[in-house]
């Protein structure tokens, strides 16, 4: 019988993929517990099972239903508090507590929690505290407006010649990967990844052998009219499109060199040292968190130059960003060049969460 007056304050997450019998504790004080529900006494077995009712309910999901209301597997962990930071890092915990138990069970299972909103800091689950079992609940989810008919434009070109296996061209080939991984970006929970798959979606636009920080700098930097080098002479060069740029200045344009920097540096971090938000100190989430939209800005913007290339018939990424990337930027194609809208986005305060007034 698990004695919950050890600890002031508990989680407990049902989990699945896997079969258990006895208490299995993990770690060298048992800091993690799984265990079977009536492992509890029977007056916290009922009210758990109501609470968790209500967080299955929550998350849309009919727990009287479920295999887990018959013998259902709960993982506990001790936390210190109830606030929003505290379980969110104990749930980061538990799932890697989780790794460690298939690492031990040599892949026999895959235990795993049953919904779990990394980014919202939530899964299905409840807390006790004082002596009280409380859901977990699903935070609001923002309703969006109901889609119309979506008049017809360049993506669907582009998806037609896909499904007829037309894509054949590197231009092609490079719009294809970068939907790919800003897919794999959209999908992840983990800040890290998202960041890191968007990263992977801008190389995917660039030069082959083009790698370094200075590459992406003055790749990206013009993406973001922030032209660096070789790129703001040619810029000066030819009196029509340094009308257009003189006209559309980038007030923020040493920001972004700064940025692009970072965030090189923090991609080098990831792919190479694999660092995360847990296990390094050079990864800080509020950070990457922000990272993300600012990576997701750029390719957006490669994207319609990609797109344009298309467009234009060109083939090569060389050809794309060396002849005609400048000519697109500062000309009446490129629908953003008088955008004056990243200000609030590149002085967003990380640390704060709070834009600038």
């Amino acid at each position: 019988m698990i004695d919950l007056l050890e600890f002031e304050t508990w989680l407990a997450l049902p989990i699945l993929g896997m079969i258990m019998g006895k208490t299995i504790t993990l770690g060298d004080s048992d800091e993690i517990r799984i265990i079977q529900l009536s492992h509890l006494d029977k007056g916290c077995q009922t009210q758990l099972s109501e609470k968790l009712i209500e967080s299955f309910a929550s998350w849309g999901l009919d727990y009287s239903n479920d295999l887990l209301l018959n013998k259902p597997q709960l993982l506990l962990i001790s936390i210190d508090d109830s606030s929003c930071d505290t379980i969110r890092d104990a749930l980061i915990y538990s799932d890697l507590a989780l790794t460690i138990l298939n690492k031990k069970l040599y892949g026999f299972g895959l235990p795993q929690f049953v919904q779990w909103d990394r980014r919202g800091g939530s899964a299905v689950g409840a807390i006790y505290k004082n002596s009280t079992w409380k859901p977990l609940l699903r935070p609001s989810q923002t309703l969006n407006p109901a889609i119309r008919n979506l008049e017809k434009d360049s993506w669907d070109g582009f998806l037609s010649k896909l499904l007829q296996s037309q894509l054949n061209s590197e231009i092609e080939q490079s719009l294809l990967s970068n939907l790919q991984w800003e897919r794999e970006a959209l999908m992840s929970p983990n800040d890290t990844h998202r960041f890191a798959f968007e990263w992977v979606a801008l190389e995917s636009g660039m030069i082959e052998g083009e790698r370094s920080k200075g590459d992406f700098v003055k790749r990206l930097g013009l993406l973001a009219n922030a032209p660096r080098g070789a790129d703001s002479l040619t810029i000066m060069k030819n009196p029509a499109i340094f009308a257009v740029f003189h006209a559309n200045q980038n007030p923020y344009s040493n920001t972004w060199k700064d940025l692009i920097e970072e965030m090189y540096e923090c991609r080098c971090n990831i792919l190479h040292e694999g660092a995360t938000e847990v296990t390094s100190i050079e990864i800080e989430p509020l950070k990457i968190d922000w990272f993300y939209p600012l990576a997701k800005y750029l390719n957006a913007r490669l994207q319609q130059l990609l797109q344009y290339a298309i467009s234009q018939n060109i083939l090569t990424l060389k050809d794309m960003w060396n002849f005609h990337a400048i000519s697109f930027m500062y000309s009446k194609e490129n629908p953003w060049i008088e955008a004056k809208n990243d200000g609030n986005l590149v002085k967003f305060d990380w640390s704060q969460r709070r834009y600038p007034n």
